[in-house]
């Protein structure tokens, strides 16, 4: 199974946080949606896979940060070579290291004095095997042009992958909620609880914030000379020459 997951890191890995996803699941994302670099774009799924297991092997190996260039143009040659060679195969485990194609036991290796640097910084020598193995994927790669049929497994692995996804974020669901179910419950019904008191002081106030009697309205005022009273309108009334304010404020009853 080949599946795409995001890490907290950039590509020269420094951490970074930000808005990365959390919650079961998160993580993995589908392989539509990875935005490939350019080199890679060109290469089916089970392509990638393999690139991904020679880049693995090249740093393993102590890749420098000249080699970086070359080797993943050489990744993408062997991944390539890999799938063209191995299409009807089992997969390769993520441990085993770039092969070449099997020769005829009686095929005789022959050397010359001049070496070249391979894939992890070992030093590979050039021989016939190595152009003979070439000539042999060359032409394996040439039958696979079938956009068609490549877009429909693409498709359908796809959708194994959403559905296999689906099923775990479920399967974890229910296992949490199997692990601990009177917390769960008890907790749900607090928050209840907490919501239903709430409400009823929310109403409460309300009701008691105005009051109309008579046609007139008395409002609760969170300030002023009358703050907590439930006040009228003001109305502007003339006594003796001089204007006043004339307010209406409730009170309940009180003996002295």
């Amino acid at each position: 199974m080949f599946r795409i997951k995001l890490v907290r890191e950039t590509r020269d890995g420094r951490f970074v946080d930000g808005n990365f996803p959390t919650g079961a699941g998160a993580l993995w994302i589908a392989y539509e949606e990875v935005a490939f670099e350019p080199h890679l774009r060109s290469l089916a799924r089970n392509e990638v896979k393999e690139y991904c297991r020679v880049r693995q092997w090249q740093i393993d190996g102590g890749e420098t940060a000249e080699e970086k260039t070359a080797n993943e143009t050489k990744a993408v040659y062997e991944a390539q070579a890999r799938v063209a060679g191995t299409n009807h195969k089992a997969a390769t485990p993520l441990s085993i290291a770039p092969t070449l194609p099997h020769q005829p036991d009686n095929y005789v290796e022959e050397t010359d004095h001049t070496g070249r640097l391979g894939f992890g910084g070992h030093e590979l020598r050039q021989s016939r095997r190595v152009e003979a193995a070439r000539a042999e994927a060359r032409p394996a790669r040439q039958p696979r042009v079938a956009p068609q049929s490549n877009n429909a497994f693409e498709r359908t692995s796809a959708l194994a992958e959403r559905e296999i996804t689906r099923v775990e974020l479920a399967q974890e669901r229910a296992h949490l909620n199997a692990a601990n179910p009177p917390a769960r419950e008890r907790e749900m019904q607090r928050l209840d609880k907490v919501w239903a008191r709430q409400e009823s002081l929310r109403m409460k106030a309300r009701a008691e914030d105005a009051k109309m009697y008579s046609g007139v309205k008395y409002e609760r005022k969170a300030n002023g000379p009358f703050t907590g009273k439930l006040v009228s309108q003001g109305t502007i009334i003339n006594i003796d020459g001089e204007d006043y304010v004339e307010y209406r404020v409730l009170t309940k009853p009180s003996f002295f």
